[in-house]
């Protein structure tokens, strides 16, 4: 049973006061101040009751549970997390009272002094006939709702997509949709883009979904919640609802809501319910794009856009591996400017490291390893010897393709190159790292 469950049921129960107590005389006398009470012996049968049905409250007679209150206590606080317990001690062990206290227990009682604080703090409340039959609709509604925004808030570690798509299907699952759909925004051409679909639509549905995308790319407009109510000339006959999943000055989908499944018209308790829980969606939704677009920063060199050298290592490792499955080659280049003034300017490392990123061919990555050191690694496909008659003709090439990528960036800039070749120079990326790097260092 959850802690939220355990909860309303208590709350719920309204019932007996389990009483744990071995004295004839102390239990007769809290018989006669409290009821209605159910009175058990050993504290183990007071257990198993409780498990098996929540009372109002519990309480303990300290000198029946001496010697396992603790443990009698940290179980009831597991069986039933918001059930009030209650000790009742003699003046001698009033520390030990308070020490339970501080572990979860509610209050303490010293008899005799406290006799007549029972009935005041356990007194039964009635059911009034009209409060028993009320079940009132919004509390139930207010309850849906919320256990909606504790589900969504379980998403907050999830993907973007996936966070979006599965926030608005619950998000519409909680107000009762009985037809829906979501729309995203796209991310270049900030259309709409139909993601979720929730209820039945069937091919005669088409006018409605129509009247659906106007409505939504008129909130995408605006940025305000529009409610067509039932009736209204060109709404569907449960009446339309459209809000946007709107954070700050960003709107990145629009909620369609037609109907609910219990037939009532849509109304304003409906907006204000759909645009808190569409808010508490957008802003998971922004925190998930922020922490992807963080987590890819942090791979990449700020200054020039080339992952850094170890998110580098990781990639070549990669490709190393799908190039042993395909019985393929890997090559890294590294570049380093000769020595030279232009070698020592920064503003000059960081042009030619954006240039050497734009210079890239499909399949080819790039890393910054040092200051200066720039690697490219390629895998070279069996199609590539048709376009040239040796691998190392394939290298050289690359090699020169990207030497005249670093004179765009001066004229006077010149690039040392090393290469070293999966898998006859090494078998994994630090061997081909290490290979190259040694022919670096070896004088032009």
């Amino acid at each position: 049973m959850t802690r939220q469950q355990s909860a309303t049921h208590v709350a719920a129960s309204n019932g007996a006061i389990v009483f744990v107590c071995r004295d004839p005389g102390r239990r007769g006398l809290v018989e006669r101040l409290v009821q209605p009470l159910r009175t058990h012996a050993a504290a183990v049968d007071a257990l198993l009751a409780v498990a098996r049905t929540a009372p109002k409250a519990v309480l303990l007679n300290l000198e029946d549970v001496a010697g396992s209150e603790h443990d009698v206590l940290a179980a009831l606080q597991r069986c039933r997390p918001h059930m009030p317990v209650y000790v009742l001690v003699a003046p001698q062990d009033e520390p030990l009272a308070r020490k339970l206290v501080a572990e979860g227990a509610t209050d303490y009682f010293v008899l005799p002094s406290d006799i007549r604080r029972l009935p005041t703090l356990l007194k039964p409340e009635v059911k009034t006939a009209s409060r028993a039959s009320s079940a009132p609709v919004g509390e139930q509604r207010a309850a849906g709702l919320f256990r909606a925004a504790c589900e969504l808030a379980e998403l907050a570690v999830s993907q973007p997509q996936p966070l979006f798509r599965d926030g608005a299907m619950l998000i519409l699952r909680a107000l009762g949709a009985r037809q829906g759909c979501v729309f995203s925004r796209g991310a270049e051409a900030g259309g709409l883009e139909r993601v979720v679909t929730f209820g039945d639509i069937g091919p005669d549905d088409s006018a409605g979904v129509e009247a659906e995308r106007a409505a939504a790319e008129r909130v995408l407009r605006t940025g305000e919640v529009l409610l067509v109510e039932a009736g209204t000339a060109g709404a569907a006959p449960p009446g339309l609802l459209c809000v946007p999943v709107r954070d700050a000055d960003t709107t990145f989908g629009v909620l369609c809501l037609s109907g609910k499944t219990d037939g009532t018209p849509l109304g304003q308790n409906d907006c204000h319910a759909a645009t808190a829980l569409a808010d508490a969606l957008a802003h998971l939704y922004r925190s998930a794009l922020l922490r992807n677009e963080h987590a890819r920063l942090a791979l990449r060199d700020a200054s020039t856009g080339l992952l850094k050298a170890d998110p580098f290592l990781t990639c070549l490792e990669a490709q190393i591996s799908r190039a042993e499955d395909l019985r393929a080659e890997v090559g890294l280049l590294l570049l380093e400017p000769q020595p030279g003034v232009q070698a020592q300017e920064a503003d000059v490392l960081e042009r030619l490291g954006v240039a050497i990123r734009a210079a890239l061919a499909r399949g080819w990555e790039a890393g910054r390893l040092d200051t200066g050191v720039y690697a490219v690694s390629m895998n070279r496909a069996p199609e590539d010897e048709s376009l040239y008659k040796t691998a190392d003709d394939f290298y050289d090439a690359a090699a020169k393709h990207l030497a005249i990528a670093g004179q765009r960036v001066d004229a006077r800039l010149r690039l040392r190159t090393a290469l070293a070749v999966f898998p006859r120079d090494g078998a994994t990326a630090r061997a081909l790292v290490a290979a190259a790097e040694a022919r670096l260092a070896v004088p032009a």
